[in-house]
């Protein structure tokens, strides 16, 4: 593989993560209604 593919392929693994892990945090916040994730979640965002 070309270096130049490596990298882009790792930043877009690196992106595809964060966007999933933002996503999983809201669900978490939805199905366990918690102050303090609720609070973390809206500080996540900065909501709060």
């Amino acid at each position: 593989m070309n270096r130049t593919v490596r990298r882009v392929a790792f930043w877009s693994a690196v992106a595809g993560v964060s966007i999933l892990a933002n996503f999983g945090l809201e669900l978490a916040a939805e199905k366990y209604p918690q102050l303090g994730l609720a609070r973390f979640t809206a500080y996540t965002h900065k909501g709060a």
